[in-house]
Order: structure tokens, then C-alpha cells, then sequence
């Protein structure tokens, strides 16, 4: 759909937008659906906007859902500082 106005080196996604409070913290997390290349799935990504979260609380699904599922499973409990360590 895209391909016409991006190079084979470009990737495009559009981004769903979720904010995760827990008391005074909060987070947002991502979800990228690929736009371009075309590929299968979805990818959750914590972020503090100036930080992503370590992968490994990053969620993957093949819908969106699926993907905020899993992403909110591993970060569940997780203090935001341990999702989002100094200096990453």
C-alpha cells in the first residue's frame, strides 16, 4: 500500500497509545502494527517517552489486544524502575 512512497530500507508502523498509572508512576506502552514491510503481528513496548523499557517486558501478539496482553503480563507487579532501568 505504501511501497510506492518509501524505500526497501524504510519502515513505517502506526503506533496505539496506552498510559499505564500506578499510583504517583506512570507509563506508556506502544503498540506497533508494521505498516511497512508487511509483517505478522504486533509489538508492545513500554516507554517513559525518553526511555524504552529492558526488552524482555516488551509483549508480542498477533493482534493488538494480544499484544498489550502479553506486555502488561510481564510487566505486572514490576516496579517501573526495574522495567525501565537507569542508564538503558
Amino acid at each position: 500500500m505504501f511501497d510506492r512512497f518509501l524505500t526497501p530500507n524504510d519502515t513505517l508502523t502506526k503506533i496505539h497509545t496506552y498510559e499505564l498509572s500506578r499510583g504517583r508512576e506512570r507509563c506508556f506502552i506502544h503498540i506497533h502494527e508494521a505498516l511497512f514491510p508487511d509483517q505478522e503481528g504486533y509489538l508492545a513496548i513500554p516507554d517513559l517517552l525518553i526511555r524504552e523499557a529492558d526488552p524482555k517486558y516488551c509483549g508480542m501478539g498477533d493482534t493488538v489486544e494480544k499484544a498489550l496482553e502479553n506486555c502488561l503480563q510481564k510487566i505486572k507487579g514490576i516496579p517501573l524502575t526495574q522495567i525501565f532501568p537507569e542508564g538503558k
